[in-house]
């Protein structure tokens, strides 16, 4: 399409998908809203850690899902075609020694049509995938067999997104037994405990159920989202090859530094002389990029602050720290000070536990996702994560997120692939150094730097 057209596309894609968009903002409410019930609901029955209980109920699978997560699928996928190749020695080092031109190998056949299945399905999930300027795996199909090769070289990445119901059947066991306790201790007659334990699992059950289904609407949803910074990346990737093609850029990239309004502008100029970019325009564009990638520089050492009022319509107001907080900063080493404490040599930290498990191991502390990372069987530490750390969480032994609550993605995605995760500990990149030996404890949110180096990681999965 034209560039005019291209960028009337892009208004009414935008328009299609936002229109109903707000369906996402109830299911956040609902599902906190249950989520926070069932949690009250396993400590009324006498659950000694609701919390924990209630974390492995939304761990995995269950019997009784409706639900499928795309996320989980995406993985699941990647994972299968990394044991592919690590099942095929003689493909495995022709994917390393020659990279995509291994694919039209014979003997990569089968391998090639799963791998263009899964761009074409899951292609737009990828690091930093929120972000349009960054390329994707449908536009840079080398870096995910990049990853793959990782993946394959890591045993412990082909069993993520495995569907294991394991961990669930345990937790409601778990819950039968103390509906079954606290009916024995308060009820009189054998049919009135028949009655009210049905009722009790019944209504538990049917709790449990709902917190799942919203918890997999809420993470669907982020894929949806994906998709559609897809379609809107495809999009704007084409607008910057336009405006390289007439000069009126250097690189295609540099369309990201331009407001929709502003390429549209240019647009109607270049109708208005031909197609023809003057002297003048291009002074203008020039002028302009100079002055982004000033602010962009400026912008990357900037610390998002955590609490903020809005006020009104003009984003120069909106990044106001919360009255009484202070700056982020201040409130960063604050709330760093009250999160941790000394035990003996060791330091410790608290968060949110939100996958259960305990493992040891190197941290490996990164601000960016990339592929080249180097996580294997490593604990990721990391302020926060988008859906796109989902390739790096696979390839780790545990995770620590400076963000999150127990419906974070790094908390669903921790607990779907079984890696014990810990996420809400201030200043955790801050106060743990990139290969520091440290032990996580998904289920307390615990986390131990110690003054010992780890030599190897040492994983213990809780029954």
């Amino acid at each position: 399409l034209p560039l005019q057209e291209l960028v009337v596309l892009l208004h009414d894609i935008t328009a299609r998908i936002v229109r109903g968009w707000e369906i996402t903002l109830w299911n956040d409410a609902f599902t906190f809203s249950i989520t926070a019930l069932t949690r009250k609901a396993l400590a009324r029955l006498g659950a000694e850690d609701a919390p924990r209980l209630l974390a492995d109920l939304l761990s995995g699978d269950a019997p009784d899902d409706v639900i499928h997560m795309e996320s989980a699928l995406s993985i699941a996928s990647t994972t299968h075609l990394a044991a592919e190749l690590a099942r095929q020695p003689d493909l495995l080092d022709a994917v390393r020694a020659r990279g995509q031109g291994a694919l039209s190998d014979p003997i990569a056949r089968a391998f090639a049509k799963e791998f263009e299945a899964h761009l074409h399905r899951f292609g737009d999930r990828t690091m930093n995938e929120l972000k349009l300027e960054t390329r994707t795996f449908r536009q840079r199909p080398e870096d995910l067999l990049a990853l793959l090769v990782s993946y394959a070289d890591n045993p412990q990445a082909s069993k993520a997104g495995s569907g294991d119901t394991s961990r669930y059947d345990r937790a409601w066991n778990q819950v039968v037994s103390l509906i079954s306790a606290g009916v024995e201790c308060s009820a009189n007659s054998v049919q009135w405990k028949v009655i009210k334990k049905l009722a009790l699992q019944k209504g538990v059950r049917k709790l449990v159920q709902s917190a799942r289904k919203c918890m997999r609407h809420r993470e669907n949803s982020r894929f949806d989202r994906s998709r559609a910074y897809g379609i809107a990346r495809a999009i704007t990737t084409r607008i910057g090859e336009q405006m390289l093609s007439v000069r009126l850029l250097d690189d295609a990239a540099d369309v990201y530094l331009l407001h929709l309004e502003e390429i549209e502008s240019f647009s109607r100029t270049l109708s208005q002389h031909g197609g023809s970019v003057s002297p003048q325009t291009r002074d203008t564009m020039n002028a302009l990029l100079h002055e982004r990638r000033t602010a962009v520089s400026g912008w990357r050492d900037l610390q998002p602050e955590g609490r903020f009022w809005i006020r009104g319509f003009d984003p120069g107001q909106n990044t106001i720290p919360q009255e009484g907080q202070g700056t982020a900063s201040t409130q960063l080493a604050t709330d760093s000070e009250s999160n941790s404490r000394h035990q003996g040599d060791d330091l410790v930290l608290c968060g949110i536990g939100s996958s259960p498990g305990r493992v040891s191991g190197t941290a490996a502390v990164l601000d960016e996702p990339s592929v080249g990372a180097q996580v294997n069987g490593k604990i990721l530490v990391t302020r926060m994560t988008d859906p796109g750390w989902v390739f790096l969480m696979v390839n780790c032994a545990g995770l620590v997120s400076e963000k999150g609550s127990i419906l974070s993605h790094t908390a669903i995605i921790g607990r779907e692939m079984g890696i014990p995760t810990v996420v809400g500990v201030t200043g955790a990149t801050k106060q743990i150094a990139d290969g520091a030996s440290v032990v996580v404890d998904g289920s307390t949110g615990k986390i131990t730097i110690t003054r010992k180096q780890a030599q190897s990681t040492n994983r213990e999965n809780e029954p």
